[in-house]
Formats: C-alpha cells, structure tokens, sequence
C-alpha cells in the first residue's frame, strides 16, 4: 500500500442493506466510494473492503474525511 496519513476502512454490512430492501447492494457501495473520491481521498479498496487513504500531500484530507463520516453517520448507512 501507498504512503499515507490517513486511512479509513469503511464496513458496509450487506445483509442490513438487502433486509431493508430499499436500496440497490451495488449502488450502496458505489455511492460510498464516490463521496471519499469527491472529497479527493483515494480508492485502495479490494473488492467489498473499502479503504480509502491520503498522501501526505493531501493538505484537506482531515476535514475532508470528518465531512464524508458525519453525512454517512448521520444517514441510513450507519
């Protein structure tokens, strides 16, 4: 993996997002990975396991990455 500052792993648990059956699994994960991408974080993630980092020069990573937490905390992707 690259040098980074920061990495967040994000943990998507399927099972709730099928049960609730409102949401489509693959737009779920898609949509995630776009909210860190568009905040100009990188996509490291394998498969399902999302991960996300900053490089060292990314100089608004902190404050990008407490935006995208709080709107997906805030949400039903808890």
């Amino acid at each position: 993996m690259n040098k980074y500052i920061y990495k967040v792993v994000v943990e998507i648990d399927d099972n709730i997002i099928l049960n609730a059956g409102r949401h489509d699994l693959d737009d779920t994960y898609r949509i995630v990975r776009k909210m860190f991408t568009d905040e100009g974080l990188h996509d490291v993630s394998e498969g399902k396991q999302l991960v996300f980092i900053s490089k060292p020069e990314d100089k608004d990573a902190y404050g990008a990455i407490g935006a995208v937490t709080n709107i997906l905390y805030r949400s039903w992707v808890k």
